[in-house]
């Protein structure tokens, strides 16, 4: 099932980056090697810490309390109205996170309820339990990017550092959900990348880790901003420059039209 989306998804494929420039708009790349430290690899202090929109990466943080809770894991199925290709068709979990169908994750966040979903945020390091009655004025409307919370760069990166690491998930089968879910399908197979886009609200990001050396993993984190409503530059910079921080070719990433 996927591979078809796959093909319908890829043929439209555009990168519309030559004109939009690092140098125009706030950006922050962060490595972390292993349990190594993190690094500023391109971009400002002030930007590692400022706040922005989570975008889609929010939608981790939904699965992750889904799985946590026993309510769906990366096969559960549901109709969509935003399908690839503008469609309404059946996803898994695991293809809902690739294809970012806001749809699902709506339905999934409704499922989980507000009170998991502000739990699994703070042991994010996302939301602090002050802000835990407000970040979500309208219910359920704008789950699917974090509602009105704010992330800095710092504190997504912290996260995916400790994801890669296996501090993520308090036992081996959410610990494999989660990789199950956010696994890259690339070109030929190629090398295991996991990691999440999200562009919303002024933001692009993409956040996750691959193969670094012999045997490491590398954490990257990148965002670009934009404005409203240029965003799909902006996305298609932060994950280009996510591949090429793994030593990867950006066309490796089989779909374009991530969100």
């Amino acid at each position: 099932m996927l591979a078809g989306f796959l093909a319908v998804c890829s043929a439209d494929a555009q990168i519309p980056t030559e004109d939009f420039k690092f140098s125009t708009h706030d950006f922050c790349v962060l490595e972390t090697v292993g349990n190594g430290p993190v690094k500023l690899v391109d971009g400002t202090e002030a930007v590692r810490h400022r706040r922005y929109a989570p975008a889609s990466l929010f939608k981790i943080i939904v699965a992750w309390a889904a799985f946590e809770r026993g309510v769906a894991d990366p096969r559960t199925p549901f109709l969509c109205g935003d399908a690839p290709g503008g469609v309404r068709a059946e996803l898994t979990l695991a293809q809902a996170m690739f294809f970012s169908s806001n749809d699902y994750f709506r339905a999934l966040a409704e499922a989980v309820g507000k009170p998991d979903l502000d739990t699994y945020a703070i042991r994010a390091g996302w939301l602090t339990p002050a802000a835990a009655e407000s970040w979500l004025p309208q219910g359920v409307s704008g789950i699917e990017r974090g509602g009105t919370m704010r992330v800095t760069p710092q504190e997504v990166h912290a996260f995916t550092v400790d994801w890669m690491n296996g501090k993520v998930g308090s036992n081996a089968r959410v610990r494999h959900d989660l990789a199950q879910a956010l696994r890259r399908p690339l070109e030929g197979g190629g090398p295991e990348v996991y990691g999440k886009t999200g562009a919303w609200g002024g933001a692009a990001w993409m956040t996750g880790f691959g193969p670094s050396g012999a045997k490491g993993r590398k954490a990257v984190t990148v965002l670009v901003s934009y404005r409203v409503p240029n965003w799909r530059p902006a996305r298609d910079l932060a994950v280009q420059t996510f591949y090429s921080r793994l030593g990867l070719e950006p066309e490796a990433e089989i779909d374009r039209r991530l969100r």
